[in-house]
């Protein structure tokens, strides 16, 4: 990319390529180019060198990145690595997924669900294998909210017994109703042990940060908004405050290049907690 005209020209020596560069790379099997977007900084010489396309053209960043000197080589901004990316929590999803839980508990539950298919016999699980199936569902709800609602444990329980039926519970209008009241349990007992090590979303709703007079656990909760996916994220790993305070003022002067979407985007990202 041109410094001065802002437009991809050919690249004729490899010394051209100035740090912090942008190349195109043009890869083309077929008669239809593939392009793509490598950003470049200056390393070490006696560290490796990486360059990552996406999605496919392995070939040419491997033939650019054995074509650099031996005394500067050029390695590819992490974008999307999760060391740089904020600790973001993943919308409600359509269909929940029930995780995988240990060996020993998928080969017990295998078991159960053929002899429920044959007989048509429910397991009632032991306090064991109950405690490993609540805390691997409670670990996967956490990933989308902090706080889950009534119909969100619901779902959680319904595709539980979607995905075991042995676990069906009779005298329960819904055959679920007491995982799904397990489950509430847990991840009230999970998020207890969050607060404990500090999380932020969860040690601002704590009662220590209440106002005098509403000493209760569900007044005044901070959650997300309908807009929001999370509240209160986690700064990415290796990162401080005054760190993002940094590339929060390199990023008042990034906005003002043109043509600079990607690395406006990454900075966005990394300081998104901050922000």
């Amino acid at each position: 990319m041109d410094a001065d005209f802002n437009e991809s020209m050919n690249l004729t020596s490899m010394s051209e390529i100035e740090n912090e560069s942008t190349l195109k790379v043009i890869y083309s099997p077929t008669l239809s180019p593939l392009e793509t977007y490598i950003t470049l900084t200056t390393v070490d010489s006696s560290a490796e060198t990486f360059v990552t396309t996406s999605p496919e053209p392995e070939a040419s960043a491997s033939s650019i990145a054995s074509s650099c000197s031996d005394d500067t080589l050029y390695t590819s901004t992490p974008h999307s690595s999760p060391e740089t990316r904020p600790s973001k929590m993943s919308s409600w999803p359509k269909v929940f997924v029930v995780p995988k839980f240990t060996y020993e508990a998928e080969f017990e539950l295998h078991q159960k669900n053929t002899e429920f298919e044959t007989n048509g016999t429910y397991f009632n699980p032991g306090p064991k294998l109950k405690g490993i199936i609540l805390d691997s569902l409670a670990q996967e709800l956490m990933k989308y909210t902090k706080y889950p609602k009534d119909y969100q444990c619901e779902e959680v329980a319904a595709a539980l017994m979607k995905a075991h039926p042995c676990l069906g519970q009779l005298g329960s209008k819904t055959g679920f109703w007491g995982w799904k009241q397990s489950l509430k349990y847990k991840v009230q007992n999970y998020r207890t042990k969050l607060g404990l090590l500090g999380h932020p979303e969860i040690r601002v709703n704590s009662l220590k940060h209440k106002r005098e007079g509403r000493g209760k656990a569900a007044a005044k909760i901070k959650k997300p908004r309908k807009t929001e996916v999370h509240y209160s994220p986690l700064h990415p790993k290796g990162e401080t405050p005054e760190s993002l305070k940094n590339e929060r003022i390199a990023l008042l002067s990034e906005v003002k290049k043109r043509d600079n979407a990607v690395v406006i985007k990454t900075k966005m990202e990394k300081t998104f907690s901050h922000r």
